[in-house]
Parts: structure tokens; C-alpha cells; sequence
């Protein structure tokens, strides 16, 4: 081992325990609680630290117990899934660890008072038992703590709202051109963004710096803008940063996707856009595609007054013995799923009472390729979470294939 060197564990204990491994990823707990000595003896307890982190959204309440061994040395504080070493004989020790973090689990409250009014081998073979499940909470517990995070903010710091959708579509040599659309909330001339395509590795493979974000387009107080990318068919992950300047609002998100591919021989959806407005090529819009402008929702929201405008593109429809194309096209549009008002009723709607709609139509064309955009009137729906599902039958082949995509219809007056 010429020419390595291994810090003393004693040395690396002083920067680097579990207590640093809790902190750097949920941030300062929200109770702290230590135990210095027994009511009944004069000895100390046992080095202890106990954090508490109440209950968020998408968090849940979350309790870590550290120790210090017997024979540890330095700053070598260690995880442990009980307050006190599994060591400990003294029901009145474990009563005196148990008592300062009373009302933090239910289980922990029941061991206290399992020690404390039932002394006898019933008592203690009800606390082993207590024991034993916390230990088992404890190893599920801690091992989905430290594969997960919380980030935490400066008390300045706002959360800046970002709308996004992704949107993929046919591109030539294999390809799939990949829509990101983004409604940043407007006046957004203070805000920068930037976006990030990697492949499964973490390589990068495109993306936008950060850059400031054009007003020319503001729809429902969003400012909309659009980025696309050629990509190869597959795994990727994306993620995307806004900040304002000063940095007093930040947003952004992470996540996988997949890049579909649309092989030759099949009939093949693209992803289905909603849009604000779609107009003929020379009209605004943010995305292009075969003569048309959009201008895309990236919140999938809409109001009475908005009709829901949708573009998408079909791929590889059978030609008949002269060339031509038939195709059907069925639309249904319904509630994504029985929806409540604020007191557990049923919420009733003060305009549409229509919870679906469906229609259909049949066209016919002289290519395998087929741009449609259509819209339609949601004035006689309720309000509430919709699923839009697309479907079409190639009338020559016998095909079918489907797109589905979610929208919320709001009331101009909340409801």
C-alpha cells in the first residue's frame, strides 16, 4: 500500500457520522431531544440525541434516535433504532429516555407506559415485544431515509410556479423530435431558465443555458415558450431551473421519460398538444409544425370562455389500391374520476352538468402522414380533472391506436 493513505477512524469520526448523513439530506429537525442522567442514579446516560421532523407534504413524519457507544470514541455518534442501547438493563433508564420524547409515535408512548405501570414479566415481555417492532419500523425506516431527500429553503426564498408538458413527434433518420413547453408566471422579465436533456449515464445531450425568458407570449398570467430537441429513441432523464433575479423565487423540476419511437409498419399517435391557439403558418405561436403556429397550455388548463384546441400527427396509414388513405377518429373526453366537494359531498357545479363527451368522424386523405388539429366547446361541462382520449381506426388496415392526456376545466368565477 505504498503511497496511500488512511486517515485514523477516530479522525474521520470528528467530520463524518450518521448524524451528518441525516442532516445534509432533511435539513435542521424540527425537535431535538437529549437525556443527560438517570432520575436514579447519579451516573450520566448514555451519549443520546433524538430528531424529530414533523409531517410535510410529500414528506412524512420522520424520527432518528443516534448513540454513542460504550466503547466509541470522539464525535462517532451512529444511528440507532431505539433512544437507548439495546444493552440497557434498567427499566428506569429506559423510562428516562422514553419520557422526554413522550407524544412523538404512538409505539414510543406505549413502551413508556408499559415500563413505567407494568414492572412485572407480563410488563416486560409486552415491551420486548414493542421493542421488536420498533426495531423492525426502524431498519424499513432509516433505509428509505437515506435513499431520499428534502431540500430545504432560505425563509426568503418563494417558490417560483412552473407549468411544463413534453411533446414528441416523428423526425426523419429514425428520429424523434422532443417538444418541452413552459408557462412561467408572468411579468416573467426578471426570470432566467435553463433546460437539461441526459441520457441514462448522466451524459448531457442538449439543452438551454440559462437565458431570459421572452414575453411575447402571455396567456392566463403565464408567459409560454417552447424548446425542442432531435433526440434518438429511448431513456433519458430532463430536468429544468427559473430563477428570478436576486433570487428570491426559485422553481424547477427533475424526472426520467422515455422517447418513444414510431417505426414503419404500424400505424403510430404522436403525444396530442393542447393549445391556447392554433393558426395558420405567419400567425404567432411558439411551436411550428406543417404550416400551422401554436401556442401550447402548458398547465392543461382552460375556463368556460377557452375552447380546448388539440394538434397531433398520425404516422403509417394504409394506402388503398389507388393511393388513398381512410381513417376514423373518436374522441372522448370524461371526469378522470368521481370528484368531491370541500365537505366530502359531491361537488355541484354551478354552470355545465355534462361529466363527458364524445364524438367522432371519419376523413379521408392521399398520404401515410395526417396533421389534425380540431377544438371543442366545453361550456356544458362540469368543472373538475378530465382525461381526453384520442383513438384511430385506419379503415384500410384495421388498426386502431390511442393517445390519452389530462386537462382541468375551472369556472371564470372559481367554481
Amino acid at each position: 500500500t505504498v503511497g496511500l493513505y488512511f486517515p485514523e477512524s477516530y479522525k474521520a469520526n470528528a467530520e463524518f457520522n450518521d448524524k451528518g448523513l441525516i442532516y445534509i439530506r432533511y435539513g435542521e429537525p424540527d425537535v431535538t431531544a437529549r437525556t443527560g442522567s438517570y432520575s436514579r442514579k447519579s451516573a450520566p446516560a448514555p451519549s443520546n440525541e433524538s430528531w424529530l421532523y414533523y409531517e410535510r407534504p410529500g414528506s412524512p413524519k420522520k424520527i432518528f434516535h443516534f448513540l454513542i457507544g460504550e466503547y466509541s470514541t470522539g464525535n462517532d455518534w451512529r444511528l440507532s433504532p431505539l433512544p437507548y442501547p439495546t444493552s440497557l438493563k434498567y427499566s428506569f433508564g429506559k423510562r428516562d429516555l422514553l419520557q422526554d420524547r413522550l407524544g412523538w409515535d404512538g409505539k414510543l408512548d406505549r413502551l413508556y407506559i408499559s415500563l413505567r405501570r407494568d414492572p412485572n414479566v407480563r410488563g416486560a415481555i409486552n415491551a420486548m415485544t414493542i421493542e421488536s417492532q420498533l426495531i423492525d419500523e426502524s431498519r424499513k425506516a432509516i433505509a428509505t431515509a437515506l435513499s431520499h431527500d428534502r431540500h430545504t429553503w432560505s425563509k426568503k426564498v418563494k417558490p417560483l410556479r412552473i407549468a411544463h408538458q413534453i411533446a414528441n413527434f416523428r423526425e426523419s433518420d429514425n428520429k424523434t423530435r422532443m417538444y418541452v413547453y413552459l408557462g412561467l408566471p408572468a411579468p416573467a422579465t426578471d426570470i432566467k431558465y435553463s433546460i437539461g436533456i441526459f441520457d441514462k449515464y448522466w451524459r448531457k445531450e442538449a439543452g438551454d443555458a440559462a437565458q431570459p425568458v421572452p414575453s411575447d407570449y402571455v396567456y392566463d398570467s403565464f408567459s409560454v415558450i417552447a424548446k425542442d430537441y432531435v433526440l434518438t429513441p429511448g431513456q433519458y432523464h430532463y430536468s429544468m431551473f427559473a430563477e428570478e433575479t436576486g433570487g428570491h423565487r426559485i422553481g424547477g423540476f427533475s424526472d426520467h421519460l422515455t422517447v418513444p419511437a414510431f417505426p414503419a409498419g404500424s400505424l403510430a399517435l404522436s403525444d396530442v398538444i393542447l393549445a391556447y391557439t392554433i393558426g395558420q403558418s405567419g400567425t404567432p405561436g411558439v411551436i411550428r409544425r406543417n404550416d400551422l403556429s401554436i401556442v401550447p397550455n402548458a398547465s392543461g388548463a382552460f375556463n368556460e370562455a377557452t375552447p380546448l384546441l388539440i394538434y397531433f400527427e398520425i404516422y403509417h396509414l394504409g394506402l388503398d389500391d389507388e393511393g388513398g388513405t381512410a381513417y376514423k377518429l373518436e374522441y372522448k373526453i370524461q371526469l378522470a374520476s368521481k370528484q368531491k366537494g370541500r365537505k366530502g359531498k359531491q361537488a355541484r357545479p354551478k354552470r355545465g352538468e355534462k361529466s363527458s363527451i364524445t364524438l367522432s368522424e371519419s376523413r379521408t386523405g392521399h398520404s401515410e402522414f395526417a396533421a389534425v388539429h380540431t377544438r371543442f366547446d366545453l361550456t356544458k361541462l362540469k368543472a373538475g380533472e378530465y382525461e381526453l382520449l384520442v383513438n384511430v381506426t385506419d379503415l384500410n388496415s384495421g388498426e386502431s391506436t390511442s393517445r390519452a392526456t389530462k386537462f382541468s376545466l375551472v369556472y371564470s368565477d372559481g367554481s
